[in-house]
């Protein structure tokens, strides 16, 4: 369970948003061919840099994520593996 802290904004946020402003992000650089497991409360994914590809567990649709973009990510299950070398942020 995740209990955030009080914010005046609050009312106006749904909860993944309250959850992605409060929490800080980390920058995660991979090079060419390392993968990596995105941990379970991340919601967001940003390729920083390079070219990610990213697949999910139960689910035959894969993602490519360049430099600048970014998708929403749900459920467990999620890994990113680095085409190029890569700077992603979740």
């Amino acid at each position: 369970m995740i209990t955030l802290p009080t914010n005046p904004r609050a009312s106006t946020l749904n909860r993944a948003d309250r959850f992605r402003e409060e929490t800080p992000c980390s920058l995660v650089r991979l090079s060419a061919g390392s993968a990596y497991r995105i941990p379970r409360h991340v919601r967001t994914i940003r390729c920083v840099s390079g070219k990610l590809w990213l697949t999910r567990a139960n689910d035959s649709r894969d993602t490519v994520l360049i430099s600048g973009q970014e998708t929403l990510i749900h459920g467990v299950g999620v890994a990113v593996q680095a085409l190029e070398d890569a700077v992603l942020r979740i």
